[in-house]
């Protein structure tokens, strides 16, 4: 009709031009098929390779971490037993330690190192005290052990068998003793 009425070369450039939309439609449509799949596929490989392994590193340096902060507590023991570093210098550091660190491992090694050197000047009342309302909070198996079987060496050195006893068959019955390492 109207179309027919325009003279032929009019009709091949509408017809071109038209054809031309409709592919660059296609075009479109494809590149965004394609795109949504591309970043559907970078989506899939982030969430199921990338994070995992992220985590994981993120988790090995944490450990590592808190290695090397519970071997520098023990080191700093080693000193104030060698006579290199005073009581009051390991105590301050110790405590800070304990009232600062958000990792519950460099707080616990803190604890017990601090029990272990009051102990050691005859502070036995206030170490037993201090891991005695630690287990109270004591929140996995591997902590209440850690803290109960050094609590059971001061009870024992205390004067107090039977407590010392008592805590020694508590602990029997959790299977992390295993892999426990006792201090003292």
């Amino acid at each position: 009709t109207l179309f027919r009425s325009l003279p032929l070369s009019k009709r091949l450039k509408l017809a071109l031009k038209s054809f031309s939309e409709r592919e660059d439609k296609k075009r479109i449509f494809l590149f965004s098929g394609i795109s949504l799949l591309l970043i559907t596929g970078i989506i899939f490989f982030y969430t199921f390779f990338i994070e995992p392994w992220r985590r994981e590193q993120m988790a090995e340096l944490t450990d590592k971490i808190t290695t090397e902060k519970a071997a520098s507590l023990s080191t700093d023991v080693i000193a104030y037993e060698n006579g290199e570093e005073s009581f009051e210098d390991l105590e301050k550091r110790l405590l800070r330690e304990i009232n600062t660190s958000s990792d519950r491992k460099i707080k616990i090694s803190a604890l017990v190192s601090l029990a272990d050197i009051y102990s050691d000047n005859g502070r036995i009342s206030e170490a037993i005290e201090m891991l005695e309302k630690e287990l109270e909070t004591a929140e996995t198996p591997s902590e209440k052990v850690q803290l109960m079987a050094n609590l059971s060496n001061l009870y024992a050195e205390n004067g107090d068998k039977e407590k010392a006893i008592s805590l020694l068959e508590q602990i029997l019955e959790y299977p992390e003793t295993e892999n426990i390492e006792i201090n003292g």
